[in-house]
Order: C-alpha cells, then sequence, then structure tokens
C-alpha cells in the first residue's frame, strides 16, 4: 500500500483482462528491488469502468492452476462490486 508498483505490473493492471504467466512470457516484479515471480495469475480490478487494483497469486516455483485462476477472478469481481456505491 502506497509503494510504487512495477511497469510491468501496472501495464498488465491497464490491460483489464486475466493474464496468466503460463500462457504467455510474463515475469512480474512488485517494486524495483527485482524480486521477481515466473508463475502468476493477475486479475484486475475494475470499478465502474477504471482499474482500481489487481489480485494477484504469485509463486516463484509452483505452476498457477485452474483453481488458482477462479479464485483471482472471484475475488477481483467480489472486490469490484464492493467499491461500487
Amino acid at each position: 500500500m502506497d509503494k510504487e508498483i512495477s511497469k510491468e505490473l501496472e501495464n498488465a493492471i491497464n490491460a483489464r483482462k486475466l493474464m496468466v504467466s503460463e500462457h504467455m512470457p510474463l515475469v512480474i516484479s512488485l517494486d524495483s528491488d527485482g524480486d521477481s515471480y515466473p508463475h502468476v495469475v493477475i486479475a484486475p480490478i475494475v470499478s465502474e469502468g477504471d482499474a482500481v487494483g489487481a489480485i494477484m497469486i504469485m509463486s516463484r516455483d509452483t505452476d498457477i492452476g485452474e483453481s488458482e485462476v477462479m479464485l483471482a477472478r472471484t475475488s477481483a469481481h467480489f472486490l469490484a462490486d464492493q467499491l461500487v456505491v
């Protein structure tokens, strides 16, 4: 919170679509320190047309499966619904 995010993560959120690293070359680092996670699912939180954040499930060594994808997608939709006034 109140920390800068990497350009790759910002681009993924602004794309407004679910991304899974197993389906594309995508290595996300959370900040400029360079810690990277090659296994990532990113589900943007889109509220009233604005990308306001993302749910991310990350791993350095375990593949992302269908259950992680569904969990991220469902969580992002839930939070987006909570942000609508």
